[in-house]
């Protein structure tokens, strides 16, 4: 796997062929925004309860903190993974996309590139590539940035000219809704209250969460709850970690306090999630 970035901070492009995913795992538990681009090949993919058979010309776009599956990879794959932080993608994107926009992806996170679409994809990575020894150079750094962000807009409008979902240009509710999800997987680990993220905003608790319920259907507390448990199921699922390590790496006073979380928000107390593990989940982590 090579990176295609010299330490570039804020996006990467790796090139993959099936050795590279036997050797990280078929377990991949994701904390940034990214992409997966078939270039020969296939790969199927499980998430979240649903398989993706991405195939040459398909990207398969994923978001923070989810867990995928690798099912099945063919001998002769490769592709090219993307990789970005929740705040580069968002600062490129709010200006042209919404909080529906958001969970239309996450809900629908495979497509086809058309012909076109390939030229205009590739074209793009390799614009980047061809600069990639250069990044030590301060400006040549911000063309990388500013190119990396074009790939992000480039692969939208993709995604949106072969879905029969449109982009929709941000109202008030989405700024609050991008903001609060920028703060929540900076401060997660600090903060589980409503409150906090209501007040970086200015807002009070009760009229932020029903913005936030307004445009995304979940309530601020259920945004924070779904954030905290994946990671911890992340955590739990490596047999390395004790669950006093997973309370303790995820801000909680002690393991009592984070047993009771976890199983109001889960249905099931810690020790009881990891005994129902599949014996495969223990097999192979992603580094």
């Amino acid at each position: 796997m090579t990176n295609s970035f010299n330490d570039f901070p804020e996006m990467g492009l790796f090139d993959v062929k099936k050795s590279d995913i036997e050797i990280k795992g078929r377990i991949v538990h994701t904390d940034k925004n990214g992409f997966f681009y078939c270039k020969k090949g296939f790969l199927e993919i499980v998430f979240e309860g649903k398989s993706y058979l991405v195939k040459e010309n398909d990207i398969f776009v994923y978001l923070p903190f989810c867990e995928l599956y690798i099912h099945s990879i063919s001998d002769d794959l490769e592709g090219i993974i993307g990789v970005a932080d929740f705040s580069f993608v968002y600062s490129s994107l709010h200006v042209v996309a919404n909080a529906y926009n958001y969970l239309y992806v996450k809900e629908h996170p495979c497509m086809s590139l058309s012909e076109e679409g390939k030229v205009r994809v590739d074209e793009m990575i390799s614009a980047i590539n061809s600069r990639k020894g250069l990044a030590e150079d301060p400006v040549m750094f911000q063309l990388l940035s500013s190119l990396a962000r074009a790939l992000c807009f480039q692969i939208m409008y993709e995604y949106f000219s072969s879905t029969p979902s449109s982009p929709i240009r941000q109202d008030r509710k989405d700024v609050v809704f991008q903001n609060f999800m920028q703060s929540l997987y900076k401060n997660y680990t600090k903060s589980r209250e409503v409150s906090f993220y209501a007040q970086e905003q200015c807002l009070t608790p009760r009229y932020f969460s029903s913005i936030i319920k307004a445009g995304t259907g979940r309530s601020a507390q259920q945004w924070i709850s779904v954030v905290v448990i994946d990671e911890a199921c992340h955590l739990l699922d490596d047999p390395k970690n004790s669950i006093k390590d997973v309370s303790y790496r995820l801000g909680f006073p002690n393991q009592s306090f984070f047993g009771r979380y976890f199983k109001q928000y889960y249905g099931m107390s810690p020790s009881d999630y990891r005994k129902s593990l599949p014996a495969e989940t223990h097999l192979v982590k992603q580094v």
